[in-house]
């Protein structure tokens, strides 16, 4: 994994990635969808994925835009989101992960 974020506890979800955007900088948003609190990142296909926190898979679903996406839901009230998925069957609504599941 690539890092831990100081003073959150959490791991970074990418194993390799590049910034996309920074918070509140989302300018090529969806319509109806304006900026966010999150951090965009971008890794190259294949790059494995990691639960940052313990965490519950609260979505799995697909749109023509995002693709194959999951939403995890950590206990300090936080979300991760994950879009354009080449694989999401490993997780389904309702899994448990711990930090650093794959």
């Amino acid at each position: 994994m690539a890092f831990v974020y100081k003073g959150t506890g959490m791991i970074s979800p990418l194993a390799f990635f590049k910034v996309n955007d920074i918070p509140g900088a989302k300018y090529g948003a969806p319509r109806g969808y304006g900026p966010h609190n999150g951090v965009d990142l971008y890794a190259l296909v294949g790059t494995p994925l990691y639960s940052p926190l313990d965490a519950e898979v609260v979505k799995k679903y697909v749109t023509s835009r995002g693709g194959k996406q999951i939403v995890l839901n950590h206990p300090n009230g936080w979300q991760t989101g994950y879009a354009h998925l080449n694989d999401d069957t490993l997780v389904n609504v309702g899994d448990k992960l711990k930090k650093g599941d794959l």
